[in-house]
């Protein structure tokens, strides 16, 4: 988790999504290491302009916590704040 989380400080948004869609270590982590991951990369995602995939790793989040939500500087932030409440509204969470 340490090297998403420096992939994801650098900039390496690419990267972000790539370790953590391919990594057997998250796959198998504990739910709130795996939540943390996930939103590394729907926030990835949405800086890479996939809004649809940020979604979907939204709502995937929320399949394994229906009360998760975003920090508030985070749920403020013009790219992904409306994508996360999609996500919610499609989750009906």
């Amino acid at each position: 988790m340490a090297q998403v989380r420096q992939q994801y400080a650098a900039g390496q948004y690419g990267t972000v999504i790539r370790t953590v869609a391919t990594s057997g270590d998250i796959a198998s982590a504990p739910k709130s290491m795996r939540i943390e991951a996930y939103k590394l990369q729907a926030f990835s995602y949405c800086v890479r302009n996939y809004a649809q995939l940020c979604e979907d790793t939204f709502v995937r989040i929320l399949q394994l916590d229906s009360g998760f939500t975003l920090a508030p500087n985070e749920a403020g932030h013009p790219q992904w704040g409306p994508v996360f409440k999609a996500a919610q509204a499609r989750a009906g969470s």
